[in-house]
């Protein structure tokens, strides 16, 4: 048995591919930058929210986020600031201690985003891709 296979445009598509990629990472980088900025204001108002500020009044302040890219990546990273007022307390406020109940708020705040996120990425690769 023999086969044969017309490769004719492989080439071109994995050029083209390429030049989308290129094209879709300034894109990307944007929307994981709101998707961050987004997280971040939902858990802060999370918080506020279940704690009414009582024992948890600089916490709040102290949840931030960094994003970070390279040329084919982009990572985001939210949550407290150990060097801020509180900050060190976001493990023991999310997931509760032998002394207080959980307050979650980051989990809840990153749930709500997904599908915003996953939405405005395939936009992002969509117009890319064109």
């Amino acid at each position: 048995m023999r086969y044969t296979v017309d490769a004719a445009g492989v080439d071109e598509l994995a050029r083209d591919l390429e030049q989308a990629a290129d094209k879709a990472m300034p894109e990307v980088e944007r929307v994981t930058e709101r998707g961050a900025y987004n997280i971040r204001r939902d858990a802060r108002r999370n918080v506020r929210a279940a704690s009414r500020g009582l024992y948890l009044k600089h916490y709040p302040r102290s949840i931030g986020y960094d994003v970070e890219a390279g040329p084919d990546w982009v990572e985001a990273e939210v949550g407290p600031e150990v060097d801020k007022p509180q900050g060190g307390m976001g493990r023991g406020v999310e997931f509760g201690s032998s002394k207080t109940g959980p307050i979650a708020h980051l989990f809840p705040a990153l749930d709500a985003e997904i599908p915003r996120y996953e939405r405005q990425l395939a936009r992002a690769i969509d117009r890319a891709l064109r």
